[in-house]
């Protein structure tokens, strides 16, 4: 049997109600025939396994792998499946991203093959239409975030990375444009380029902010980091469970038990007089919330595990490229990455290069 061109690979945790989205999405919109698939399970708690296992045979990839490991974490689910990849590229998508748009592993795949191309990914929104990234901006004065967003905190005084506020918009098409760095939710690489930057970098293990680092590090090789609007995911957060081991899964997304009306009652209310019941219950014991204040407009991190991780990573990051990502110093990066492909868009011939190369990029494809 002939060596697939690339490999999908889906590090999973908990991710038991959004794998059958995942898979459906797989059949409707890729040829898995020329993909082999790699599934690495981080120790879910909950029934991923078994639902991979129903449901990726019937994709029709090229071959299929599901490889069980005790939980560790992201990065080390990464290196799993690199180590276990044996084509000339790879497609990580997450276990919750629906990717969903006709043809696009050939779309990423195209990209990729210009050489100076190290990453390309796609415009990520949420299932209600918010933005959720259409790349990494990393190397400014804001610092890290999701393009298409906008932070939330005063630029030089950010505490998190995921303080923004996310505009609702419509998916659209448009020609690639060069990034910082991309998010892991769904991203094509070279295998041999992700295992000359070393793989994924357990400084940054168990979850968060490791797909940036890994951006950077096929920039520091020279590499592109591309996105393409033509590339449409969804990132089902809504339908995966904790990613804090020992945890319900899913508690924050599943109904609270019990409650309610019985159903005896419920199948002789008509839907006009459910509304009128339904009324008439919340004023007795819910009164009406008071109006939000602006306090309650703006993003805040409240989740103790979340914090206390993305603060160690945060401080990894400072260690190990020597700047800030939520405040840098602009005047060290300059002096470090100056030269690199780090400061594609600050140095004026890089991006200048950076638009001749899009040019090209555009005529060859149009």
């Amino acid at each position: 049997m002939r060596t697939p061109p690339g490999t999908l690979i889906l590090p999973n945790y908990n991710n038991e109600r959004a794998l059958p989205h995942v898979f459906a999405a797989l059949r409707a919109y890729a040829d898995c025939s020329r993909l082999a698939f790699i599934m690495v399970d981080d120790g879910s708690e909950d029934a991923s396994v078994a639902v991979a296992k129903t449901q990726a045979p019937a994709c029709g990839f090229a071959s299929c792998e599901i490889i069980e490991r005790a939980h560790e974490g992201i990065v080390p689910t990464l290196n799993t499946a690199l180590d276990a990849t044996r084509t000339e590229w790879i497609i990580r998508i997450d276990g919750d991203a629906t990717v969903e748009t006709p043809g696009w592993v050939e779309m990423l795949y195209g990209l990729l093959a210009h050489d100076e191309v190290g990453a390309v990914g796609g415009h990520i929104a949420f299932p209600d239409g918010r933005v959720h990234s259409f790349g990494r901006s990393v190397c400014s004065e804001a610092g890290l975030f999701d393009m298409g967003a906008c932070p939330a905190e005063p630029i030089g005084r950010r505490t998190f990375d995921s303080l923004v506020f996310r505009p609702q918009v419509a998916f659209t098409s448009g020609p690639p444009y060069e990034v910082d760095s991309v998010l892991g939710v769904c991203v094509a690489f070279r295998t041999a380029e992700a295992k000359a930057v070393g793989g994924f970098d357990m400084r940054f293990n168990p979850v968060w902010i490791e797909d940036d680092d890994f951006g950077l590090a096929l920039r520091r090789l020279g590499k592109r980091i591309l996105i393409t609007p033509d590339v449409h995911v969804v990132h089902r957060t809504n339908l995966r469970g904790t990613r804090q081991p020992g945890t319900a899964p899913g508690a924050s997304t599943r109904p609270a038990p019990g409650g309610g009306m019985p159903r005896q009652i419920l199948a002789r209310l008509t839907p006009p007089a459910l509304k009128r019941a339904r009324r008439a219950l919340l004023a007795r014991v819910a009164p009406p919330p008071p109006p939000p204040t602006l306090e309650d407009l703006v993003p805040r991190e409240s989740d103790e595990w979340r914090i206390h991780t993305l603060r160690s990573h945060y401080a990894a990051w400072r260690d190990k490229w020597g700047f800030d990502p939520l405040n840098p110093d602009m005047t060290a990066i300059h002096a470090r990455y100056w030269e690199t492909a780090l400061c594609w868009r600050l140095n004026p011939g890089r991006l200048e290069a950076s638009r001749r190369f899009l040019a090209r990029v555009a005529t060859a494809s149009g």
